[in-house]
């Protein structure tokens, strides 16, 4: 019997054309009825692609148009049902390219009515299923591909149909295939029509998925017995792919995609698509650069949807802090900036020119590698934005830099390492302008945007802070004084002494953490600041402000240490490498006996503060004038007492391997430390 249709389409191939007329309206209904009584398609499906062909010839239109709505209504429902089997076996694949044949036959003849019958199937208000969204897709897309010129006038009807999947799709499956129906238009040429734009960005939304939406979907398929087919990370993937693969095979995107690609770079939801951006970006830059495109330089004052180059700047060099993120986000920065140089600044184009593949051969030659340092990396980029505001030496440029960056500093919320830089990265701006008023408000935005509770964000503020001091130590004194609030009525003196209530309980206005913040603020400003100007201030702010909060009776063991750090910083910055001359730290002495008292057995003392402890009295000892011999057997006695202090064996019990771990540690950071 199936053989027997197929036979049947061969005969309507040579049937004179007035008969087959004659019987079309019985021929279609027949045919399309054995789709439910057989089991295998395959053969019917050649049989009825023969007869619509000549069906849908012109000659037959008037024939076939009733019978329209009857195939489509049969064949629809069985093509998204194939397609959502997603069967390997060879005949249903077959059959499935068969049934796509043949909406492309019918397409060709009646392009309106195809497309006006899809592009309802995908009204999801209507159309509740995602199998039967991702089926039509499927079909929308082999039509794209197929039919460019009978659907040449209908461009435009088809991208305004896949808006609201662009704009409110949820399913994986049916946002997978949507994608493919977006590369797929753009080889043909619709997305530079009206609405092509927003095809683009859905792509872009997909490559932003976040690692809390893979980690929550891996997390629910998890309780599942069968593993999806496809998950938020592989979408992640494929449209990384999509992406590039648009800009770099298609020439006409590159007039869709520029200057467009800019408008993803700053809005903090596309974080985790921004190396997919810079690595199109910066391909299509490159070669607008080298053929000196008319079009490559950009008028940002007419271009009002493109953020200004400032913002740019600022927010890709704060992103390059994190070198070795998704899909190599350092490389992709370096080469996108390159890339762009004339377009943000033309001052800073030959530097850049030079620098970027230097920075890029470096990531390329230490990524993971045991001599890879972020440190390090934090030091090349803030020397990279140093030498940017050098070459351009212009004032109110350098500003906008840092009102640019204030604004965006709350994008890194819950990025704490990022936040860290971006401070930093204030911090050093500051440093170059000289607007007094400027610095004091962006000092306070500084503060005031630092989650004091986290060490990262605590860090970020005072470096900050500490790197503006380098030519402003009197604001930055000053603002440390504000922001630590009123203080006491008591007669020591010193804009510290706020800090210390009674007890060590806290009169000031700032909290107990921002308090430790504003420590650690004194330990960088001694770092950064001019040797000679924190010589002069040394005893009358530094230390005499560090001193009342020091001997507090009741201190926690988190403030131990910042204090610690702070104390180990203004060492440092004390010794005669950083001074470039010899100096005499008479109360060197008061400090080692205040960390010995620190480190000594109790709840306070943890295993950190010890060996912050260790380390900052290792700092000391190194300053003149030379140490006692009663205070170092003091030291040592007291250090090597706690450090091989553990939890007693109970008698008649075992000593375990964490017993054995623990020793071998306090050997390990004993060695360390005092090495």
């Amino acid at each position: 019997r199936l053989a027997c249709v197929n036979a049947v389409g061969q005969m309507c191939a040579v049937m004179p054309r007035e008969q087959f007329d004659s019987q079309l309206a019985r021929i279609i209904p027949v045919v399309l009825k054995l789709y439910g009584k057989e089991k295998k398609h395959l053969l019917i499906t050649q049989g009825l692609s023969t007869i619509l062909s000549v069906a849908c010839e012109e000659a037959s239109r008037p024939m076939m148009e009733p019978l329209l709505n009857i195939t489509l209504g049969a064949l629809h429902p069985l093509l998204c049902s194939t397609i959502a089997a997603n069967s390997d076996n060879p005949e249903a694949i077959k059959n499935t390219n068969e049934l796509l044949r043949c909406f492309e036959i019918m397409a060709a003849g009646f392009p309106e009515l195809l497309c006006s019958y899809l592009l309802g199937k995908l009204d999801i208000t209507k159309v509740k299923s995602s199998s039967v969204r991702a089926g039509t897709l499927n079909i929308v897309k082999h039509l794209v591909t197929r039919l460019d010129e009978q659907l040449a006038d209908k461009k435009e009807l088809i991208l305004a149909g896949v808006r609201p999947l662009v704009d409110n799709e949820t399913s994986l499956e049916v946002r997978k295939v949507l994608c493919q129906v977006v590369i797929a238009m753009a080889s043909q040429g619709y997305l530079q029509l009206e609405g092509g734009q927003r095809a683009i960005d859905f792509v872009i939304k997909q490559s932003a998925i976040t690692k809390t939406e893979i980690a929550q979907f891996n997390a629910a398929a998890a309780k599942k017995k069968n593993a999806p087919d496809i998950t938020p990370e592989k979408l992640r993937s494929m449209c990384d792919n999509v992406l590039h693969l648009a800009t770099t095979t298609v020439p006409a995107m590159s007039t869709v995609l520029w200057p467009y690609l800019f408008e993803f770079i700053i809005p903090p939801q596309y974080t985790e698509a921004l190396h997919i951006v810079c690595k199109c970006l910066g391909h299509i830059a490159r070669n607008k650069r080298e053929t000196n495109a008319p079009d490559y330089l950009l008028d940002f004052d007419k271009e009002v949807n493109l953020p200004k180059p400032p913002e740019l700047i600022v927010r890709l060099l704060v992103m390059l802090n994190e070198p070795l993120s998704r899909g190599n986000l350092g490389s992709m920065i370096l080469s996108c900036l390159q890339s762009i140089g004339p377009v943000l600044n033309p001052i800073v184009c030959n530097m850049w020119d030079n620098a970027m593949p230097k920075l890029a051969q470096y990531i390329e030659a230490n990524a993971g590698t045991p001599a890879w340092d972020s440190n390090t990396w934090e030091d090349l980029t803030l020397r990279l934005l140093s030498e940017t505001i050098k070459i351009t030496n212009d004032e109110e440029w350098t500003q906008s830099l840092g009102d640019e960056l204030s604004q965006q500093l709350q994008y890194y919320e819950g990025q704490p390492n990022v936040k860290k830089c971006a401070m930093k990265h204030m911090g050093l701006i500051l440093q170059k302008l000289n607007r007094k008023e400027f610095i004091k408000a962006k000092l306070d935005m500084i503060f005031e945007n630092t989650n004091h509770a986290n060490e990262f964000e605590r860090q970020g503020c005072a470096q900050a802070f500490g790197f503006c001091s380098a030519s402003h130590l009197d604001i930055v004194l000053d603002k440390i004084k504000t922001l630590s609030g009123p203080a006491p009525a008591k007669k020591s003196g010193g804009f510290f002494s706020m800090f210390s209530g009674g007890g060590g309980g806290g009169g000031g206005g700032a909290s107990p953490q921002a308090k430790q913040t504003l420590f650690l603020c004194l330990g960088y400003v001694a770092s950064y600041a001019s040797p000679k100007l924190v010589l002069a201030r040394l005893d009358s702010h530094l230390l005499h402000t560090l001193e009342p909060y020091l001997n507090a009776k009741s201190m926690k063991a988190d403030t131990k240490e910042v204090l610690t750090q702070a104390i180990d910083l203004v060492a440092k910055a004390l010794h005669p490498s950083h001074l470039q001359e010899e100096y005499t730290f008479r109360r060197r002495d008061e400090f080692i006996e205040l960390l010995i008292n620190y480190m000594a057995p109790s709840k306070e003392a943890t295993q950190k503060c010890r060996t912050l402890g260790l380390n900052t009295c290792s700092t000391l000892i190194h300053l003149d004038p030379a140490m006692s011999p009663e205070l170092e057997e003091k030291l040592i006695k007291s250090t090597m007492k706690f450090y091989y202090e553990r939890a007693p064996v109970q008698l008649g019990g075992k000593v375990t391997q964490a017993h054995v771990d623990a020793d071998a540690l306090v050997v390990e950071e004993l060695q360390e430390n005092f090495n």
